[in-house]
């Protein structure tokens, strides 16, 4: 999914129209970090659970905390990816074509009026576009989200790296036999 998402991004992104608004936004960094992390670090993390076993000899001692290391990881990224998205794509038109911010918009008028007037800013006009400044001071919301995605990012990690390392130091987990390790069968007469 992830991957189907990030080429679907990537391609947009090839289109000058698309690309000119959001370059150099958090849009960006979203992007590479689905693509990165959402799919392929999801695939290594996959074939580790896979291999480990069979290369230790020993199963995962905690199913839970498999669980607690997937799902921290999966909405950790989940929310960095479109919580970077939406600020970019904030952050580039802010940049691009606003005259007024939109929280500030949305702040005085209300949600609907001031998505509205934010829209009705980019007609043309002899008013000066948002300062720079101004724009990044908007992206700390935005921010603080990615850090707490962080710390989802972080606990997930956490519960790997312990699960790693009962596995190949085999802190007290019977050893089961797996496929490099077939379990010898015994043939009855009869």
């Amino acid at each position: 999914m992830a991957y189907t998402i990030v080429s679907f991004q990537g391609s947009m992104m090839s289109v000058h129209v698309f690309n000119e608004p959001f370059h150099f936004t958090h849009h960006t960094i979203a992007h590479a970090h689905l693509g990165l992390y959402g799919f392929y670090t999801m695939v290594m993390f996959g074939a580790v659970y896979y291999i480990m076993p069979r290369l230790t000899g020993r199963e995962f001692f905690s199913a839970h905390l498999m669980k607690v290391h997937f799902w921290c990881v999966a909405l950790g990224i989940l929310l960095m990816f479109f919580d970077l998205t939406i600020g970019g794509i904030i952050q580039g038109i802010d940049w691009n074509q606003a005259k007024r911010p939109l929280h500030t918009l949305v702040s005085e008028q209300g949600f609907i009026s001031g998505l509205q007037a934010w829209f009705d800013s980019f007609k043309p006009s002899q008013d000066q576009p948002i300062p720079f400044m101004t724009v990044l001071h908007e992206t700390i919301p935005y921010l603080w989200v990615r850090s707490l995605s962080g710390i989802l990012l972080f606990l997930g990690h956490l519960a790997f790296a312990i699960l790693a390392f009962w596995n190949l130091f085999g802190g007290g987990v019977a050893r089961v036999r797996t496929m490099l390790w077939p379990q010898k069968v015994e043939v009855v007469a009869k």
